[in-house]
């Protein structure tokens, strides 16, 4: 694994360490126009930067059946309401993919983002996962009640 010098823990800020390789998955509760938030409720992947390659309002897609024809919804949902969500974030043929859903429900069949991502330029051959919570100066609870990591390559 990397090795974490009493240094690079002085110059972190932010989203983790200076100069740092990062793929982020933000679910984002508070609008920082430092970093071009689109509104204080939304996901983005950002890439070895705090600010959102791409991003869109916390929602997931649902398909439904209307007159004969099918129909994509697009159901908003509020991040920090304290309900349970489900995430699936996947990397496949340059693409990452976030899909989100209310915990309930099984996993939409049209993900919430995607898009073209050169890892890289992110991903080393050894390096950390982890995860991060902060909402600035408020107070917010942030619950990972599990998670799992794949590697098909």
């Amino acid at each position: 694994m990397p090795e974490i010098t009493p240094m690079m823990t002085v110059l972190g800020s932010g989203f983790a360490l200076h100069r740092a390789r990062r793929l982020i998955i933000e679910f984002d509760v508070f609008q920082d126009n430092r970093f071009g938030d689109i509104n204080d409720n939304h996901v983005g992947i950002d890439i070895n930067s705090g600010r959102s390659t791409v991003s869109e309002k916390a929602s997931y897609w649902t398909e439904t059946r209307t007159g004969g024809k099918n129909q994509w919804l697009f159901k908003e949902v509020k991040l920090s309401s304290g309900d349970n969500y489900k995430v699936w974030i996947e990397y496949k043929n340059s693409k990452v993919s976030v899909t989100l859903a209310p915990a309930h429900l099984r996993k939409p069949k049209r993900p919430l983002i995607e898009t073209h991502v050169d890892l890289s330029k992110v991903v080393l051959e050894k390096m950390y996962t982890g995860f991060a919570g902060s909402m600035d100066r408020g107070i917010k609870r942030h619950d990972i009640w599990s998670w799992s990591f794949e590697n098909t390559a």
